[in-house]
């Protein structure tokens, strides 16, 4: 993913024993705005002017938003992604942008955080379902972003 504006960016590849692995990447945005907008369009998973085209949606953990990606016809990527702004926490690319101008309203600007789990293969069930393993194993997705942010 671009994240154009995000302050700091971290891309980490996951290995587990059976040899599956799934991409996790991170974005910390000290503020919301034009230039530096966690939800803007080609920020997240889907990045315009690439060989990736959005599939269809995806199930996803409770909390996440599930998105299918393909390219060149037969390779497959589920990305599930999640957001917070302080202590709110969402799916939905459009109630954190309604926190985040709330938060302006109130003087109360919070950083903003991005977590994109993803993975790749022939077959979005089996990928949803390492996915699902990976994220069973890292607990609450809220603690692990704040860990990865070095806030807890």
């Amino acid at each position: 993913p671009r994240a154009r504006g995000a302050d700091q960016r971290l891309l980490a590849h996951y290995r587990d024993p059976a040899g599956r692995t799934v991409d996790v990447f991170v974005a910390l945005y000290a503020v919301q705005n034009e230039k530096s907008d966690a939800t803007g369009f080609g920020e997240g998973a889907l990045m315009p002017d690439t060989d990736w085209r959005w599939l269809a949606p995806a199930t996803a953990a409770p909390g996440m938003l599930g998105d299918a990606l393909f390219a060149q016809g037969s390779v497959k990527r589920v990305a599930w992604s999640h957001w917070r702004a302080g202590d709110f926490a969402t799916a939905s690319p459009a109630r954190l942008k309604l926190a985040v101008m709330r938060d302006r309203a109130l003087f109360s600007v919070k950083p903003v955080a991005t977590v994109i789990i993803s993975a790749e293969g022939e077959n979005v069930a089996e990928i949803s379902e390492r996915l699902a393993q990976f994220t069973a194993d890292m607990g609450d997705v809220d603690t692990w972003m704040d860990r990865a942010a070095g806030m807890r």
